[in-house]
């Protein structure tokens, strides 16, 4: 398994009681599972597995840009909409699952 980092992401209070509530149901154990759930269906939504292990076979030839530099060069926002979109969409399909 690799290794974790921390992300802070901030979310609407709307957000953290609708996650709240898929925590409660008892079908998460955390927020922070739902969102790298909802994170990891981002990713798979977005580059096939095959391109996956590609990006991740090269990471370690990359410089370690690290996520301050990241930030630094104005794509903090980026990532921030990125995991809310990814968050928000995944929250959107529980939600209509549950309706079901």
């Amino acid at each position: 398994m690799s290794s974790s980092e921390k992300v802070v992401v901030r979310l609407t209070q709307d957000t953290i009681a609708i996650l709240e509530t898929l925590v409660d149901s008892g079908e998460y154990n955390s927020i922070s599972e739902i969102i790298m759930s909802a994170l990891s269906d981002f990713i798979g939504s977005k580059f096939t597995s095959n391109d996956i292990r590609q990006i991740l076979e090269a990471l370690p030839e990359k410089k370690d840009v690290g996520m301050e530099a990241l930030m630094n060069n104005g794509n903090r926002t980026e990532m921030d909409e990125a995991v809310r979109s990814a968050v928000i969409e995944y929250v959107r399909d529980k939600m209509n699952e549950q309706t079901k």
